[in-house]
């Protein structure tokens, strides 16, 4: 995660240990004087536990922002493999809340963004709202995961909605953002907020292309402006290209001391 923000903190919820997939590296934070949280969060995992957890930031300003890339589908959608892949996506959601509604205690912003690898509650019927009450598929949503039914089978994303009452999912209403359109029904990548700057978001974007590959990615990027509380509001594109710039001093300086 590239901040231009100081990088106060930083914590990495590993779900399967240190060892199991070779990530032996804690965060790396911007001052090596604060020791970077491995945080244990106490979640009932179902028969597989999901490979993947989640990265925090914590910025100056009051700002915790999550990097995510939960269990994908594997192409699946109401069937019997997917309920499993839904209950990994339920446990990875249910991790972040904890941890976040302790960020969102100490009266922080938290932003929830990356590949969620499921769409917006609403868009498909596999995607519930009610984590009590979800079909069990075999083979087909046909006459189960419908309104007259019981509600759907992946409660994630609800799940994670509940981290705080003025939670907005920014990209609900995205395009589909995998390239390869295989997942109708919307944006599988997504930006959430939470704290007390949420209302201040506006709703997300994707951009439109033409091709196989968005500049070598398989998903297109979600982007979203925030109104800072000085009136100011972030240009996505303004602050790329001041991104790019400081790399490239800092690449100027890292050739510099290497010709040294």
């Amino acid at each position: 995660m590239l901040s231009r923000l100081p990088i106060e903190g930083a914590a990495e919820w590993d779900t399967t240990g240190r060892e199991p997939f070779g990530d032996t590296f804690a965060p790396r934070l911007s001052d090596d004087r604060i020791e970077p949280e491995l945080p244990v969060l106490d979640v009932a995992f179902g028969e597989n536990r999901p490979s993947r957890g989640f990265l925090r930031v914590d910025l100056e300003g009051g700002w915790s922002v999550y990097s995510v890339h939960w269990k994908s589908s594997g192409g699946a959608s109401c069937d019997v493999a997917d309920l499993d892949n839904a209950r990994q996506r339920e446990d990875q959601a249910a991790g972040l809340v904890l941890d976040a509604a302790r960020v969102l205690q100490a009266g922080r912003n938290v932003v929830v963004a990356g590949d969620y690898n499921i769409q917006a509650p609403g868009r498909v019927v596999r995607v519930g709202t009610d984590a009590g009450e979800d079909c069990a598929p075999t083979g087909s949503c046909e006459g189960v995961c419908v309104p007259e039914g019981m509600d759907g089978y992946d409660d994630s994303i609800h799940r994670l909605m509940t981290v705080d009452p003025g939670a907005r999912l920014l990209s609900a209403a995205l395009d589909e953002t995998f390239v390869a359109r295989s997942f109708p029904g919307g944006a599988i990548d997504h930006i959430l907020v939470a704290g007390p700057m949420a209302e201040a978001f506006e709703v997300a974007t994707t951009p439109s292309f033409s091709g196989e590959l968005y500049f070598g990615s398989d998903h297109r990027p979600v982007l979203a402006t925030v109104m800072l509380g000085d009136g100011e509001e972030e240009d996505p594109a303004e602050r790329i290209r001041r991104l790019i710039g400081e790399i490239r001093d800092r690449l100027s300086e890292i050739e510099g001391v290497l010709g040294e």
